[in-house]
């Protein structure tokens, strides 16, 4: 299973994804009123194309499992180092 993290334009691609979805539920909600508004059928469109699109490009794979995040990499560094001196003394 491949597992993906979203970037700023990712994200955005999925907040058009979501507005061209209500677009078009707005012109079928029209529809069944009997007022249609092609508007908003081109407009949800639109923004469904746009949003997908973004969303493609947004995509970066996550890190493999078991790689190290970076947090905490100088409390680490700084463990370590005490560790060495420490050793180095000892014997």
């Amino acid at each position: 299973m491949d597992t993906f993290m979203l970037t700023i334009t990712g994200r955005i691609g999925c907040f058009l994804l979501i507005l061209g979805s209500a677009g078009i539920a707005i012109f079928l909600a029209s529809d069944l009123a009997n007022s249609l508004s092609p508007e908003y059928l081109f407009w949800g469109a639109v923004l469904l194309l746009a949003g997908f699109t973004l969303w493609r490009r947004g995509r970066k794979p996550a890190r493999p499992p078991g790689a190290p995040s970076g947090r905490f990499r100088l409390l680490r560094s700084l463990h370590r180092s005490e560790h060495t001196e420490n050793d180095l003394t000892s014997h």
